[in-house]
């Protein structure tokens, strides 16, 4: 049945392929990436597992959020787990709070060292506003340091140059009750080019297991301007900033209490940041600096975090055959934690209450043509110190071999490092109910960074000047992993744990008919052992196995049909996550949208058509699992 939906989807978007008025033209491309190296390279010719998520490719496929457009990377595990959160990684060990992934925003980096994760309630970017979103799989640490250890998500807002005019844009849907956005971007004079936007979003609840109301609606309101300014023929210098103002609802239910907690959280972030580039004639410097403020006020725990970070980094281009890289950075991150009582209950305790901690940083990067235009060796290290750990050494070595200009192979080896955050030291948080008192997770002083060995290899080819295949394979090794260790009624965080993993990646992009029809495709592996060391009492470990779907894979089809009108329908499969209970799933979204004018976009848009609703990961910390429902919404996006 399912296969003669898909067939009757199809033909009639086949008939039009000849339309001689249809424009737009797709192109398999060769992308520019900043994430590997802060500066910009070949991706096609990159010794690291990269993928590019094109503003395009998040308007074809109807995506309204930053984390539902990572679903379109391959490898990526993107896990809904009700209306305001997420559980997004790579490569395994994937968690609503989850740690080994880092994730950027025009290079400021938006993980909390509280948990050495990302609030993706947060990152609600306006939409329209991404150029594009680099994906790294695998370390990179090397450049980014702590916590680039199974992969690196970069998203890279337009230039201000490239968002001239005026935009607003509305969506509208059962799961999506009000989206509205707005932009002005305008120039003072030929050097100085701004914009500023406002976006709010109100998404509606989502469904527990049980059929009852989730009880977690979301709004979020966000304003912000950027402004580049060409100071010189060599310097171009960037102001950006946000403010951000949000609400959830949430039901919780805490050990030892008779009934649920239902209550909201309020939400307050804002951010500043300043980049300075300068290009010389054998040299690129760029400095960037930022401040972020975070408040999060919970029936629980008050959370405020204020994050400075100063980055300076000096390419020197040697020789056309050598390429020397270093840099240096400083990052500050204070914290207020203040735990409220609930029925004369503390469940969550941080001591000390507040903390101060800096982490300072030196890397080095070379890279040399060996044989020019076909073999690039790259060696590198960061040396950062910290305020737990003192110092931690992450280096690697890779290579990439180009037999001719249509193939790449390549290979590395990394060391990545994620130094422990502030729950692992000093957390105090009650997780069950024995009858006999509360069973207790105690943070240990002496808790210590966890360690990856990751081997890689991959391979491209430009099979063709309309097709493109990649394929990448890995092989990890986790050291000192986190593990709970039973003390009489507490569990003590310890270093007791290891692991390996495997897996591959592949992924494919085909033009099928220049200018009319355009197809991309992934499938990704992953199998994960966790072993604990001699003598451990952890239970909750071998849960980190089946916790990320063991096989993946996404089609996505883009048509273009005549009268300006665009047809696109994507398919995800999940597998099941066995140690949660989470049976796989098929996902089936279509997106239609017709230009009738110049400027004006009207689109209708179905995500997870193929059922009702779908539970897709376990949340953490008292919550009830939600399922994640079918959404259809309308759009209108408007640029004069």
């Amino acid at each position: 049945m399912r296969k003669l939906f898909f067939l009757c989807i199809l033909t009639p978007t086949i008939a039009f392929a000849n339309d001689p008025t249809i424009k737009q033209q797709f192109q398999v491309t060769d992308d520019e990436v900043f994430t590997l190296s802060k500066k910009p390279e070949n991706a096609f010719q990159a010794a690291s597992a990269i993928y590019v998520i094109s503003q395009e490719d998040i308007r074809r496929a109807g995506i309204t959020t930053v984390p539902e457009a990572l679903r379109l990377a391959p490898g990526v595990e993107v896990a809904q787990i009700d209306s305001n959160k997420w559980a997004i990684t790579s490569r395994g060990f994937n968690r609503q709070f989850v740690n080994k992934m880092l994730v950027l925003i025009d290079g400021r980096t938006v993980y909390t060292p509280l948990f050495a994760g990302v609030y993706w309630d947060m990152q609600d970017l306006m939409i329209e506003d991404i150029e594009r979103i680099e994906v790294v799989r695998g370390p990179g640490a090397t450049i980014w340091g702590t916590n680039a250890v199974n992969g690196v998500i970069n998203i890279i807002t337009y230039s201000s140059k490239g968002t001239q005019g005026n935009l607003a844009s509305a969506v509208y849907g059962n799961e999506q009750r009000g989206n509205l956005a707005f932009r002005h971007g305008g120039r003072i004079n030929d050097k100085l080019h701004y914009r500023v936007y406002g976006k709010y979003d109100h998404r509606d609840d989502s469904h527990f297991t049980d059929k009852t109301n989730g009880n977690d609606t979301w709004e979020n309101g966000r304003t912000g301007y950027r402004m580049d300014w060409d100071a010189s023929p060599n310097d171009l210098i960037t102001f950006q900033g946000d403010i951000s103002n949000g609400y959830e609802d949430y039901t919780l239910n805490p050990p030892s209490l008779p009934t649920a907690v239902t209550s909201d959280e309020e939400i307050i972030g804002a951010n500043q940041m300043v980049k300075w580039q300068r290009n010389l004639t054998n040299h690129s410097i760029t400095t960037n600096a930022y401040v972020d403020y975070t408040s999060r006020d919970s029936v629980f725990l008050e959370q405020k975090y204020l994050t400075f970070d100063l980055d300076f980094q000096d390419v020197w281009t040697v020789n056309p055959s050598h390429e020397l890289s270093w840099g240096l950075g400083y990052h500050y991150f204070r914290d207020n934690l203040k735990s409220l009582p609930v029925s004369g209950v503390t469940f969550i305790d941080y001591t000390p209450d507040k903390t101060d901690n800096d982490l300072y940083s030196v890397f080095l990067q070379d890279q040399w043509s060996i044989i020019p235009d076909k073999l690039l060796l790259t060696l590198g290290s960061k040396f950062e110190h910290n305020y737990y750990t003192d110092w931690e050494t992450q280096p690697t070595i890779r290579l990439s071999y180009l037999p001719d200009e249509k193939q790449t192979i390549w290979s590395s080896i990394s060391r990545a490092i994620r130094i422990p955050s502030r729950a692992e030291r000093t957390i105090n948080l009650a997780v069950a109910n024995t009858g006999f008192g509360l069973i207790r997770q105690v943070g240990q002083p002496g808790y210590d960074s966890e360690k990856l060995t990751a081997y890689e290899l991959g391979y491209r080819n430009k099979i063709i000047p309309s097709l493109t295949f990649d394929v990448s394979a890995f092989y990890n090794v986790y050291q000192d992993l986190r593990s709970l260790e039973f003390s009489g009624l507490n569990m003590l965080v310890e270093n007791q744990a290891s692991g390996k993993s495997h897996g591959i990646e592949v992924a494919a992009q085909w033009t099928v008919l220049p200018g009319l029809w355009y197809l991309q495709g992934s499938y990704s592996y992953l199998h994960l052992d966790i072993d604990n060391k001699s003598g451990s009492t952890d239970i909750l470990n071998e849960k980190d196995e089946g916790a990320s779907p063991q096989n993946q894979y996404k089609i996505q089809s883009s048509i273009n049909l005549s009268h300006n009108v665009e047809f696109d329908q994507t398919l995800y499969f999940v597998d099941n996550l066995r140690t949660l209970g989470i049976n796989a799933y098929t996902r089936f979204d279509l997106h239609l949208a017709w230009k009738p004018v110049r400027g004006l976009e009207l689109s209708v848009a179905g995500q997870n058509l193929l059922d009702n609703r779908h539970q897709e990961f376990s949340p953490d910390l008292y919550s009830k699992a939600s399922e994640i429902g079918r959404s259809i919404y309308g759009k209108v996006v408007w640029e004069f």
